[in-house]
Protein backbone atom coordinates (compact mmCIF):
# COMPACT_ATOMS: atom_id res chain seq x y z
CA UNK A 1 0.00 0.00 0.00
CA UNK A 2 1.37 3.41 -0.67
CA UNK A 3 2.17 6.26 1.67
CA UNK A 4 -0.09 9.00 1.15
CA UNK A 5 1.71 11.89 0.30
CA UNK A 6 2.40 14.66 3.06
CA UNK A 7 0.90 18.24 2.25
CA UNK A 8 3.55 20.94 1.87
CA UNK A 9 2.77 24.49 0.58
CA UNK A 10 5.47 25.32 -2.48
CA UNK A 11 4.71 28.77 -2.55
CA UNK A 12 2.13 31.49 -0.80
CA UNK A 13 1.32 34.86 -1.35
CA UNK A 14 -0.75 37.37 1.11
CA UNK A 15 -3.12 39.76 -0.52
CA UNK A 16 -4.91 42.33 0.98
CA UNK A 17 -8.22 42.25 1.62
CA UNK A 18 -9.12 45.46 0.84
CA UNK A 19 -7.74 45.72 -2.44
CA UNK A 20 -9.20 41.73 -3.17
CA UNK A 21 -12.52 43.18 -2.59
CA UNK A 22 -12.10 46.46 -4.52
CA UNK A 23 -11.20 44.31 -7.66
CA UNK A 24 -14.25 42.13 -7.18
CA UNK A 25 -16.54 45.17 -6.83
CA UNK A 26 -14.77 46.10 -10.69
CA UNK A 27 -17.89 43.00 -11.34
CA UNK A 28 -15.39 41.38 -13.56
CA UNK A 29 -16.15 38.41 -15.45
CA UNK A 30 -13.15 36.26 -14.31
CA UNK A 31 -10.35 37.43 -12.19
CA UNK A 32 -7.01 36.57 -13.37
CA UNK A 33 -4.00 35.60 -11.43
CA UNK A 34 -0.78 35.78 -13.67
CA UNK A 35 2.58 34.60 -11.72
CA UNK A 36 5.62 35.76 -13.24
CA UNK A 37 9.76 34.96 -12.52
CA UNK A 38 10.94 38.58 -11.44
CA UNK A 39 15.31 38.95 -10.90
CA UNK A 40 15.71 40.80 -7.95
CA UNK A 41 19.59 41.90 -7.02
CA UNK A 42 20.38 39.87 -3.33
CA UNK A 43 22.32 41.98 -1.03
CA UNK A 44 25.79 40.61 -1.54
CA UNK A 45 25.80 41.66 -5.37
CA UNK A 46 24.43 39.41 -8.21
CA UNK A 47 20.87 38.13 -8.60
CA UNK A 48 18.08 35.41 -7.97
CA UNK A 49 14.71 35.00 -9.46
CA UNK A 50 11.66 35.79 -7.61
CA UNK A 51 8.46 35.03 -8.36
CA UNK A 52 5.70 37.37 -8.38
CA UNK A 53 1.42 37.57 -8.45
CA UNK A 54 -0.94 39.73 -9.71
CA UNK A 55 -4.66 39.73 -10.17
CA UNK A 56 -6.17 41.43 -13.17
CA UNK A 57 -10.09 41.64 -13.46
CA UNK A 58 -10.99 40.17 -17.18
CA UNK A 59 -14.06 41.31 -18.76
CA UNK A 60 -16.04 38.19 -20.22
CA UNK A 61 -16.26 38.94 -23.90
CA UNK A 62 -13.79 40.54 -24.99
CA UNK A 63 -11.11 38.85 -22.26
CA UNK A 64 -9.56 42.26 -21.80
CA UNK A 65 -8.60 43.77 -18.49
CA UNK A 66 -11.62 45.74 -17.28
CA UNK A 67 -11.21 49.47 -16.75
CA UNK A 68 -11.03 49.61 -12.92
CA UNK A 69 -8.85 46.11 -13.17
CA UNK A 70 -5.57 47.97 -13.07
CA UNK A 71 -4.51 45.22 -10.92
CA UNK A 72 -3.14 43.88 -7.66
CA UNK A 73 -0.23 42.64 -6.19
CA UNK A 74 0.54 39.74 -3.61
CA UNK A 75 3.09 40.10 -1.52
CA UNK A 76 5.73 36.96 -1.47
CA UNK A 77 5.76 35.00 1.50
CA UNK A 78 8.33 31.92 2.02
CA UNK A 79 6.55 28.98 3.09
CA UNK A 80 7.09 28.23 6.61
CA UNK A 81 6.69 31.74 7.83
CA UNK A 82 5.02 32.62 10.51
CA UNK A 83 1.82 34.92 10.25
Amino acid sequence: MAKKAGKSPAFEFDFRGADLKKLLASESAVVRFTVYVEAVDKKGGGQVGALRISAKGISGSSNRTTRRGNGINGDPRPPGMPD
